[in-house]
């Protein structure tokens, strides 16, 4: 007689290994180690929609190269790059996406996500991820452009454009030189061409470190900016090293009400420009070089920053940029620095003193806490979207599980079981 003994346990070992294998789950569901991946639908979790914003489109109609997939790929690359939070992100149309974040995250293997997560989520795709390195006009090389920016300001005709400026939220007007290549420069090197001019404004956490913010109307430099705004300067005013060109506006209540919504109530109320010196055409120096970017501290100060390297085409870029504006020898113990602004999405976030030309490495450092400097990577990292969207949700919803209990009530069930007089 045959034995049938290595067919039955060919059938129940497969049995207790899956038996073992789904109670292993269960065990680690209700205690919050992870078991099942359940979709939104079962844990719950936060729906957010935006809209492309459009108006940054010529004529509102989208490039011939946009696609709505590439977009959501791109998200997903900035928002859980690995994966760990399950996040969902897909096209609505072509004009919507849809970011779905689940609650259960840490329930399903995941990491959960909080709302400071949720905040971070906002900011994080607020921003396009245009970075660009430029530098900050300045007396002495600059002169020129300095003192046909102060004469437009003077103009009798310029302040009906500042208005429309400021209620547009377009930056104020750069001056125009009479020469069409724009204004001669000389630095350390020599001359080195002639210069076109933009304004770009300050980030926020340029505004604090400079005393600009809303927290310090006592400070010199916020009393300096404030006498610009109620002269006839109409908001220009140089810094008070005298080294830099600065403007400053009121925020119009409609625009104030916008960025309120998308920094947690917090309010503007002035703008605050630097006068930045253009690259010269075809060798800007962006974040499309960028090689590697992470997490740092900044030596002089120990607090967080982002530490960056360029491939070599960048790398050669940025040392051209940094060679023609290294230090200028005054005397034997005097040096005149110039200034390397780091732009990103039109905000200047970090300024930085040229000691010396630099190659392929450096860091952007500022008034950053830890999570702005993951925020900063993660977008550095991910590259910049191929569109713009809106700054706050048109839709945002929470989702509750149907039937799952939330975790305050599995842990009150799995202590009363522990204790039986609960």
């Amino acid at each position: 007689m045959k034995s049938f003994y290595w067919k039955l346990w060919l059938c129940v070992v497969p049995l207790l290994l899956g038996l073992g294998i789904v109670g292993n789950a269960f065990y680690r569901y209700f205690h919050d180690e992870g078991g099942f991946k359940l979709g939104v639908d079962l844990v719950g979790g936060t729906d957010l929609v935006y809209e492309i914003d459009t108006s940054r489109w010529k004529n509102e109609t989208p490039p011939e190269d946009y696609n709505a997939a590439k977009l959501a790929s791109k998200l997903k690359q900035r928002i859980d790059p690995a994966d760990l939070k399950n996040v969902t992100i897909r096209p609505i149309g072509q004009t919507r996406i849809e970011i779905v974040l689940p609650f259960g995250g840490g329930s399903s293997g995941k990491n959960n996500f909080t709302q400071n997560d949720i905040d971070q989520v906002k900011e994080r795709i607020s921003q396009v991820g245009n970075l660009r390195f430029t530098i900050l006009a300045n007396r002495r090389d600059d002169e020129e452009a300095f003192v046909a920016t102060e004469q437009l300001f003077k103009s009798p005709n310029i302040k009906a454009t500042l208005d429309s400026d400021r209620d547009t939220g377009k930056p104020p007007p750069a001056p125009i030189s009479p020469e069409a290549e724009g204004f001669n420069v000389t630095t350390a090197a020599g001359s080195i061409g002639r210069f076109t001019y933009s304004w770009v404004e300050l980030g926020k956490e340029q505004r604090k470190l400079h005393q600009l913010d809303n927290g310090s109307e006592n400070s010199p430099f916020w009393k300096m900016a404030e006498r610009a705004r109620n002269s006839n300067t109409n908001g220009l005013f140089r810094d008070p090293e005298d080294k830099h060109l600065m403007f400053s506006r009121s925020v119009p209540p409609e625009r104030d009400d916008e960025f309120a919504k998308a920094n947690k109530g917090e309010r503007k109320k002035f703008e605050y420009f630097e006068l930045t010196r253009d690259a010269e055409p075809g060798r800007e120096v962006t974040g499309q070089y960028l090689l590697h970017a992470e997490p740092s501290t900044d030596s002089k100060t120990s607090t967080p920053a982002v530490a960056f390297t360029f491939n070599s085409e960048g790398g050669n870029l940025f040392f051209d940029l940094t060679t023609k504006n290294r230090p200028t020898d005054i005397s034997s113990n005097d040096k005149f620095y110039r200034d390397l602004a780091i732009v990103l999405d039109d905000y200047i976030v970090s300024v930085a003193r040229l000691n010396e030309p630099i190659h392929d490495s450096g860091q952007i450092s500022g008034n950053f806490t830890k999570d702005r400097v993951d925020s900063l990577v993660a977008i550095l990292r991910s590259g910049a979207l191929p569109a713009s969207l809106k700054p706050n949700p048109v839709s945002e919803n929470t989702l509750g599980p149907p039937w799952a209990p939330t975790r305050s009530a599995r842990a009150a069930s799995q202590s009363c079981w522990r204790s039986p007089p609960c």
